[in-house]
């Protein structure tokens, strides 16, 4: 799973705190964060953007995830952070710098 989150303008802190929270919720159902990516600013107008990949064991422990309570509750600092997010279902790829060799 890719997640794309756009952040407010300013909204930095709040963010850090969010996915901090959410993180160790995600746990609880066998999610991993394995990797983030930070993507400033090209220009004055532009948010800051973060990746995130993302591993559940499956759909339902994402699902349940999702309406985790102690995540709901989180949804006042979600929307006070995160503009806008898209979220991608994928597979595991090909690894190219095995295939390189």
């Amino acid at each position: 799973m890719v997640a794309v989150l756009t952040l407010h303008s300013g909204a930095t802190d709040g963010f850090r705190e969010y996915e901090t929270k959410a993180a160790r919720i995600l746990s609880r159902y066998g999610g991993v964060i394995e990797r983030t990516v930070v993507v400033e600013p090209s220009a004055l107008d532009e948010r800051m953007r973060e990746v995130h990949i993302l591993s559940f064991p499956s759909q339902e422990a994402f699902a349940r995830y999702r309406t985790d309570p102690d995540l709901v509750a989180l949804a006042s600092l979600r929307m006070t952070s995160i503009a806008h997010t898209d979220v991608l279902f994928g597979r595991e790829g090909p690894d190219y710098t095995s295939l390189a060799e």
